[in-house]
């Protein structure tokens, strides 16, 4: 069909956006990482810094970045925002268009901080603080200050020319969780090679991590805000957005446990105005052996065939529905009427890495 299904899922926790910045995805991103951070003591103090560092990276793209939809602009892009969560560190990852006059400004502005002792760092973000002066694009200087002071480490900058009017300017910033391992890992050209990967699989959304806990919620609401126009509701966006959440409750309904946690994936991509999702959970034995059945069933069914399971199913007592026969799948294989690609990988002891790729409707 056209799409791919990935090998393996995720190891790290990773949140990709593309797309347009504005204060509600700020707040779904904040939220999708907080819940990470739920129960792990260890790391509360990193927590807020990290909150603080996904808000202010955001306001700098949405105080220094260009609209996509700028006359002007020759070839509009995505902005894009990452958050990857290592062993020892967090990196923050982000990139927008920016207007060649500020280039010159911001590249000195950085330089300069990166070149400061924590103390000097302090110091010049008091004297910032108290002089109040705005800068032409809001604020008062302090965002890239702050950026610095929370990470601890320099800050990364690329800027890529575009045009005459615009470049490309890409920002990485590393938070450390261990104090023993304060030497910068990041690389702003993996940075940028990841974000042309991510334009050229046409990604729109990406979250590969635990699937217990509130991270369904936020995944759900992001999805939501990016695909309903609330003045404008299109049936064809709801049903798309009912499978997607479809897909992404199986994970969390279905997915083993491990180191308690359940790992998946779930990424959103779109190809010549097309749009498609691929998913990706670990199963156990007993699971991928019924699972499997079920699958294998709807797929040898055809839509009228379907319909008639789904009003069986739907005039049956709600206990007697088996784990993996429930309604979900049944519905996910009317709106697809069966095409949907899925595959099941054995990995170590009795789990199995089930994968499912589908397209979705065309709306608009």
């Amino acid at each position: 069909m056209g799409y791919p299904i990935q090998a393996s899922a995720e190891k790290q926790i990773s949140i990709a956006y593309m797309g347009e910045s504005n204060d509600s995805v700020t707040a779904q991103l904040m939220g999708l990482s907080e819940s990470f951070f739920q129960g792990k003591t260890a790391l509360k103090q990193i927590s807020k810094r990290v909150s603080y560092l996904i808000a202010e990276s955001f306001q700098n793209i949405i105080r220094h970045g260009v609209p996509q939809n700028t006359e002007t602009l020759s070839n509009p892009e995505p902005d894009f925002f990452q958050i990857t969560f290592l062993a020892d560190r967090i990196i923050i990852s982000s990139k927008n268009l920016i207007e060649k006059e500020n280039i010159q400004n911001l590249e000195d502005k950085i330089n300069h901080i990166n070149e400061l002792s924590e103390e000097a760092l302090k110091d010049i973000w008091r004297q910032t603080l108290n002089a109040g002066k705005l800068t032409p694009k809001g604020g008062a200087g302090l965002g890239v200050i702050d950026m610095a002071r929370k990470s601890g480490l320099p800050l990364k900058k690329k800027f890529i020319h575009i045009d005459e009017s615009f470049s490309q300017f890409y920002l990485g910033i590393e938070i450390i969780n261990r104090s023993e391992n304060r030497e910068p890992k990041l690389d702003i050209s993996e940075i940028v090679r990841q974000y042309n990967v991510f334009v050229n699989e046409g990604l729109l959304l990406s979250y590969s991590g635990d699937y217990s806990g509130e991270t369904n919620s936020f995944l759900i609401q992001m999805l939501h805000n990016n695909l309903i126009d609330e003045n404008n509701i299109d049936p064809i966006a709801i049903e798309n957005l009912s499978i997607m959440i479809e897909v992404i409750q199986n994970i969390s309904k279905h997915g083993a446990r491990l180191e308690d946690q359940t790992p998946g994936s779930f990424s959103m991509y779109e190809k010549k105005g097309v749009q498609y999702i691929n998913a990706h959970n670990y199963v156990d034995l007993e699971e991928y052996i019924a699972f499997k059945n079920t699958l294998q069933n709807i797929k040898s069914k055809d839509l009228a065939e379907l319909k008639t399971e789904r009003k069986k199913k739907m005039m049956e007592d709600s206990s007697s529905v088996q784990v993996n026969g429930g309604l979900g799948l049944i519905e996910l294989g009317i709106f697809t009427e069966s095409e949907f690609d899925y595959s099941f990988e054995k990995t170590e002891g009795d789990l199995y890495l089930f994968s499912i790729a589908l397209k979705l409707k065309r709306h608009g």
